[in-house]
C-alpha cells in the first residue's frame, strides 16, 4: 500500500511541474488581422415594364371615321395606316378649288394680254401713261390671286392626305379611343401607341435609400414571372419630388436590348447594387462575452500587442451578422490583431504565439 501512496505523489508532483512549465511559456492562438471590407448592398424593387415614349395620335382635321385598321395588342411600322376619315367632302372641296386655280390662272392670261396692248399703245403714244399702269396693277392682282387659289388648293390636299391616320415610329397599341361611325375631331385621341425602340421599368424607391441612387447607374432587370428572362440596364430618370399618395420616388430604368420576351406591363424586379461603407468584421468566435445581436450590442474580444507578444481584453460595439462573422460597429482599428481562437483560456497580459504572417499582415495596413 506505501508503495502505491508513492508512486502517487511522485506523479502529481511531476504533473505540477509540467504545468508551471507550460503557464510559463507563450500560449499559441489562432489570430485575424482587422481590415476594412468594402461590401456591397443589393437594393431589390419591384416595377413595371413600360415603353419611354407612349404617344396618343389623332387626326389633324375633323371628319367622320369610317374605317380602323388596327386594334389594341397591335403592332405597327412607321408610316403605316392605323385609321381613315371619310374624305368625300374634302376632295370636293379640292376639286372646286382647282377650278378656282384654273380660274385664276385665266384672269392672270387676259390681264397680261392687256397689259402688252397698253405698253404697244403707249409706245405709239394711243394710251396715257395711267392706262398703261392701271394695265399692270390688274397683272399683279390677278397674280396675287392664282397665288393665293394655288396655297388653299394644296392645303385642301393636304387635308385630303390628313383623313389618313398614320404611325410615326414602330411601337405597340396599347389603346383605342374611337370606333367607325364616330365623328371624331381634329386632335382627339384615337390610338395610344407604345414605341417599342426603347423599353424602360419603372420603380417605387423610398426617400430613405435615394441618396443611394444616381443616373447612369447600372441595374439588372429580371421579370417576375421567369427570373431567366433578364436584360442590363441603367437609370435614366430620378424624379424630383415624391409622390403624394406614396411619397416614394419614381425611378426610371432604360433597359438595353430587351429579350423578346419582355413585354409592356410586365412586372420585373431591378436589383441595383451599392457600394456600402467599409466595414470591420471578426470572427464570431472572437467574441468572449455574450452578444445579443442587435445594433447596440457589447462584447469583448482579445487584442493582440505585436511588439510585446501580449493580450488584453477591450470592448467593442457590435453590429448585425454577416457571412464574415459580426461587425464591429466600434472600439477596433484597421490593422490591429484580434485573436480568433481560443480566447477563453486567456488571462489579461498573457503572453500568446501566434503565426507570424499576421503580423506582417498587420504591418502594411
Amino acid at each position: 500500500m506505501r508503495t502505491f501512496v508513492l508512486v502517487g505523489c511522485a506523479v502529481s508532483v511531476a504533473a505540477c511541474q509540467e504545468e508551471k512549465q507550460i503557464e510559463g511559456q507563450p500560449r499559441p492562438v489562432k489570430t485575424v488581422v482587422a481590415q476594412l471590407s468594402k461590401p456591397e448592398r443589393i437594393l431589390t424593387y419591384s416595377g413595371v415594364v413600360r415603353p419611354r415614349i407612349e404617344s396618343a395620335v389623332g387626326f389633324r382635321i375633323s371628319g367622320k371615321l369610317v374605317e380602323r385598321l388596327v386594334d389594341t395588342g397591335d403592332r405597327v411600322a412607321p408610316d403605316q395606316v392605323l385609321a381613315r376619315l371619310d374624305v368625300a367632302d374634302l376632295q370636293l372641296s379640292a376639286a372646286a378649288q382647282l377650278a378656282n386655280v384654273d380660274a385664276a390662272k385665266t384672269r392672270l392670261a387676259v390681264a397680261n394680254a392687256a397689259l402688252a396692248r397698253s405698253e404697244k399703245l403707249l409706245r405709239n403714244g394711243y394710251v396715257s401713261k395711267a392706262a398703261y399702269d392701271t394695265a399692270k396693277l390688274e397683272v399683279d392682282s390677278a397674280q396675287g390671286s392664282l397665288d393665293a387659289a394655288e396655297a388653299q388648293l394644296r392645303q385642301n390636299r393636304n387635308q385630303v392626305g390628313y383623313a389618313e391616320l398614320k404611325a410615326n415610329a414602330a411601337g405597340v397599341v396599347t389603346q383605342v379611343n374611337a370606333e367607325p361611325g364616330q365623328v371624331v375631331t381634329s386632335g382627339q385621341t384615337i390610338l395610344t401607341i407604345a414605341e417599342s425602340n426603347e423599353i424602360e421599368v419603372a420603380i417605387a424607391v423610398p426617400e430613405n435609400e435615394l441618396t443611394s441612387l444616381d443616373t447612369n447607374m447600372p441595374a439588372r432587370i429580371a421579370l417576375w414571372a421567369d427570373a431567366n428572362v433578364a436584360a442590363t440596364g441603367k437609370i435614366r430618370e430620378i424624379a424630383g419630388a415624391a409622390e403624394s399618395a406614396t411619397r416614394t420616388y419614381g425611378v426610371r430604368i432604360t433597359v438595353a436590348n430587351p429579350p423578346k420576351a419582355m413585354r409592356l406591363g410586365m412586372t420585373a424586379n431591378a436589383e441595383l447594387r451599392i457600394a456600402a461603407q467599409p466595414e470591420i468584421h471578426v470572427p464570431l468566435a472572437a467574441i468572449t462575452q455574450r452578444w445579443e445581436g442587435t445594433s447596440s450590442g457589447k462584447a469583448n474580444v482579445w487584442v493582440v500587442n505585436s511588439d510585446t507578444q501580449t493580450v488584453s481584453q477591450r470592448e467593442v460595439s457590435l453590429g448585425a451578422l454577416s457571412d464574415d462573422g459580426v461587425r464591429v460597429v466600434a472600439g477596433l482599428s484597421e490593422g490591429e490583431i484580434v485573436v480568433a481562437a481560443g480566447v477563453q483560456f486567456l488571462k489579461e497580459g498573457q503572453k500568446v504565439r501566434f503565426d507570424e504572417k499576421t503580423s506582417e499582415i498587420a504591418n502594411k495596413s
